[in-house]
Order: C-alpha cells, then sequence, then structure tokens
C-alpha cells in the first residue's frame, strides 16, 4: 500500500508504505480488528517478536469468527498492493508458524456502511 513519491522503490515496487511507513504511517489508533491475543498495531509489516512484550503480529482469537483487521485512512487513498506476512517467531512452539493462507479485501468510501469486495463482488476470493 503505497503513495508515490520520488525515492527509491522497495521490492514490491513501492515508495512507501501507507500503513507501516515513516511517511504516511497509520497511526496505532486508526488500526483496529475483530478480535486479537495482541491489538492490532502489531500487524503492521516487518514486526518482530519481543518476550514478554506482544508476539510479532497480530492474531485473531480463533474462537471468535469472522476475523477482520480494518485501517482507517484519514483521506481517498489509492492502494496499489496489499503485503502481509506471518509472526515473527522462532523455536520449536508450533505456535511460531502464524500466517494467513488465503483472505478477502473489502472497502467503503469514508463512514458509508456498504462494504464492497475489492475484485467486483462483495466476498470474491483475492489469495
Amino acid at each position: 500500500m503505497h503513495r508515490s513519491y520520488s525515492g527509491h522503490k522497495d521490492n514490491l515496487g513501492c515508495y512507501e508504505y501507507l500503513v507501516s511507513g515513516t511517511k504516511y504511517n497509520v497511526p496505532d489508533e486508526q488500526l483496529s480488528a475483530s478480535s486479537n491475543f495482541d491489538t492490532a498495531k502489531w500487524g503492521r509489516l516487518n514486526t518482530v517478536y519481543v518476550k514478554g512484550e506482544h508476539i510479532g503480529g497480530w492474531q485473531a482469537d480463533n474462537t471468535k469468527p469472522p476475523h477482520y483487521i480494518e485501517v482507517r485512512f484519514n483521506e481517498l487513498s489509492i492502494i496499489h498492493a496489499i503485503a502481509t506476512q506471518g509472526r515473527n517467531v522462532t523455536g520449536d512452539s508450533a505456535t511460531t508458524e502464524c500466517y494467513v493462507t488465503k483472505y478477502y479485501v473489502f472497502y467503503r468510501l469514508y463512514d458509508t456502511v456498504v462494504w464492497v469486495g475489492l475484485s467486483g463482488g462483495p466476498g470474491q476470493e483475492l489469495m
């Protein structure tokens, strides 16, 4: 997710990340989730595990579906890419391999109540 400006592109072709970047960084209070073991702010790219502080990523509470993470932008934004990553944890525990294998993307404008599926229809599978 990025906006174009003069500078170096990363491997996704983005000049700057909207959610995790330094220039357009979305404030923590504009990130929310359906449920969590750690708050939605840890769902940013390149979040690392810190023992006793957070788990290295956002993880939904599996007992409380449906699961989602939401980003609220202050203005209309053009999203060119969506990148996600699994938890950044090493070790022998089964909980070290937590990641999403598929997801849906919806958007809505401002305070409207209608969510629209990104690729044409609500709920259309993208990944």
